[in-house]
C-alpha cells in the first residue's frame, strides 16, 4: 500500500453514525502518519470533574474506559501502538441530541451561496413517491436496515436518479446497504468503485437477527475493500477510469468522516465534478473540543465540548466552512481530518482562507433539506410538519429509525472545471 494511504472503518457512516467508538483499535505510526481504525461505532459520553482535573480536560466516568483513548496515544506518539478501548454498552444518540444538533444550522449556508438553489422544494417533493418505492423494495431484501438514515438516503437517491452519473465512487461502504441503493438507483451498468477497509461479507456477516450486509455480484462494481484498500485520495484514478470525461461526469459519495478541504483538493487533482459530501456537521460539532478526538493535541486543548447534549464531530466538513460567519467570540478552533485522528488549531484568518478556496473551486454548493424531522428546523421539511402518521407513508417511527430522523443538511458540490492538466 502506498506510504501516503490511510486505513479506516468507515463501519456505519450514515449521519453522526461514527461520531463514538465500540471497540476501537487504533495502530498509529506518527513517523509515517499512517492511521487505520478498525472498528468505528460509538461511545458513551464523558463528564468532566474540573475541580479534580484542573488541566480542564474532561474525564471519563464510563466504567469500561479508564481514558479517554488520546490519553492512551500520547500528545507525542513516534512510535507504533496497538491499543482498544473497549465500551461495555452501545448507545445511539438520543432524539433530543439530534434535535440539538440540527438547531445549530442556518436557515442557508451564508458563506457559499453560489447554486444553493440548485434543486428545486417541488422537485424535490416530487421525487417523494419514488424514494418510497424504493425503499420499499429495500426494506423487502434488506430489513434490518444500516447504515445511513432515512433523511440522508433521500438526498443521495435523489441526486443519483437526477444526476445519472457514469460512474459512482462510494469511499464508506460499511454493510453495502447503500450500494445496494446505488445499484438500484443508477443506470443498468453504472460502474461502482466502493472503497472501504472492511469488507462487508467480514465486517456484517448474515445471521438471524442481524443486519446483514450486502454485496454486487452483478460484475458491475469494483470492491476495493479488505485487502484490496485503498484511501480514496490514494487510488490512481487515472488508471480505473482513464477518461477524464468520464471522470467529469463521476458522482463521487464521500461517507468517510475526512476533511473537506482535503478531499476537494483530491477531487480537483483528478477532475472530478461531483461530490456528495454526507457528514456535514455543523461548526459547532464539527471542531468539538472532546476527549474521544485529536489524540496528537493531547492536553494543549480544553476538552470541554458539551458531549451530552450534542456528541461530537470528528471531520472538518463542508458545513462548518460554508455555514457561516465564525461566532464572534471565537479565535481558534480545531480543524480534524481522518475521522478526528488528525487535527490543527486554526485561527479566524484560516477560515477565512477555506472559505475563499471552497468559494472558487466551486459553481454549485447546495444542502439537501430534511425529508421528515420531529424537531424544530431552521429550516422547512419537505414532508408536511403536520405528518405525524409516518407507518402509514411506510417509513419507521422515529422510535425506530436508525438515527430517529436526524439530518446534517448533507451536500452536493458540483466544482468548476479544472484549470490545470489532471494527472493521468
Amino acid at each position: 500500500m502506498p506510504s501516503n494511504s490511510y486505513k479506516y472503518k468507515y463501519d456505519g457512516c450514515g449521519p453522526l453514525s461514527c461520531l463514538a467508538l465500540l471497540t476501537f483499535s487504533v495502530f498509529v505510526d506518527a513517523s509515517r502518519s499512517q492511521t487505520s481504525l478498525r472498528r468505528v461505532l460509538e461511545v458513551a459520553p464523558h463528564t468532566s470533574d474540573k475541580k479534580k482535573n484542573p488541566t480542564g480536560l474532561n474525564k471519563t466516568t464510563t466504567a469500561a474506559a479508564e481514558a479517554p483513548y488520546w490519553n492512551l496515544i500520547g500528545a507525542n506518539a513516534n512510535t507504533s501502538l496497538n491499543f482498544k478501548v473497549n465500551i461495555a454498552s452501545r448507545k445511539s444518540l438520543t432524539p433530543e441530541q439530534q434535535c440539538n444538533i440540527i438547531s445549530e444550522f442556518g436557515r442557508m449556508p451564508l458563506m457559499c451561496m453560489k447554486g444553493h438553489d440548485r434543486f428545486g422544494r417541488a422537485e424535490l417533493k416530487k421525487h417523494i413517491p419514488q424514494f418510497m418505492d424504493f425503499w420499499r423494495l429495500q426494506q423487502q431484501i434488506l430489513p434490518n436496515h444500516c447504515c445511513m438514515g432515512v433523511n440522508h438516503m433521500f438526498a443521495l437517491h435523489f441526486l443519483v436518479s437526477t444526476l445519472q452519473p457514469s460512474v459512482i465512487i462510494e469511499s464508506g461502504v460499511a454493510a453495502g446497504h447503500q450500494t445496494f441503493m446505488l445499484r438500484n438507483t443508477a443506470r443498468h451498468g453504472t460502474r461502482i468503485f466502493s472503497i472501504d477497509p472492511g469488507d462487508p461479507a467480514m465486517s456484517y456477516p448474515k445471521f438471524a437477527g442481524g443486519i446483514g450486509h450486502w454485496k454486487d455480484d452483478s460484475g458491475f462494481t469494483t470492491y476495493l475493500t479488505g485487502a484490496s484498500f485503498q484511501d480514496f485520495a490514494a487510488i490512481n484514478w487515472g488508471a480505473l477510469i482513464p477518461d477524464p470525461g468520464v471522470r467529469a461526469n463521476t458522482l463521487v459519495v464521500l461517507d468517510d468522516h475526512q476533511s473537506c478541504i482535503e478531499r476537494v483538493k483530491v477531487l480537483r487533482a483528478w477532475g472530478f465534478k461531483w461530490a456528495f459530501y454526507e457528514d456535514n456537521y455543523p461548526f459547532m460539532v464539527a471542531t468539538s473540543a472532546d476527549p474521544y478526538t485529536c489524540a496528537n493535541l493531547g492536553n494543549t486543548i480544553v476538552r470541554d465540548f458539551p458531549i451530552a447534549k450534542f456528541a461530537f464531530g470528528d471531520a472538518y466538513s463542508m458545513n462548518a466552512v460554508c455555514g457561516g460567519p465564525l461566532p464572534e467570540k471565537t479565535s481558534n478552533f480545531i480543524i480534524k481530518d481522518r475521522f478526528g485522528t488528525s487535527c490543527t488549531v486554526a485561527t479566524r484568518q484560516d477560515q477565512l482562507l477555506n472559505v475563499q478556496y471552497l468559494r472558487e473551486q466551486m459553481e454549485v454548493y447546495f444542502e439537501f433539506p430534511v425529508l421528515y424531522t420531529p424537531c424544530k428546523s431552521p429550516r422547512p421539511p419537505l414532508l408536511d410538519a403536520s405528518t405525524t402518521d409516518l407507518v402509514s407513508l411506510g417509513l419507521p417511527t422515529v422510535e425506530t429509525e436508525l438515527w430517529h430522523y436526524g439530518h446534517l443538511f448533507p451536500s452536493f458540490v458540483e466544482l468548476t472545471k479544472p484549470s490545470v492538466p489532471v494527472p493521468s
